[in-house]
């Protein structure tokens, strides 16, 4: 028998959060389901955030700070 609990963690506009270097760690959260699709590109932009200090992949909409607006 197996029993899990979890909590999906949904932002209005749907995109996930990514804070990068904050206290020395990038943190990438919010995913909600659809984050095991993206893996291979979060892993290159995590990467590039903590090797580079930047990455060119547009982060933009994945800022904590946007304005979240709920997706119609």
């Amino acid at each position: 028998m197996r029993i899990g609990t979890f909590a999906d963690g949904f932002t209005p506009d749907e995109h996930a959060l990514l804070v990068p270097r904050h206290l020395n760690a990038t943190v990438m959260t919010g995913f909600s389901g659809h984050g095991f699709k993206l893996p291979l590109v979060f892993g290159e932009i995590g990467s590039d955030l903590v090797l580079r200090g930047g990455t060119e992949h547009d982060i933009a909409h994945l800022d904590p700070n946007r304005e979240l607006v709920r997706n119609a």
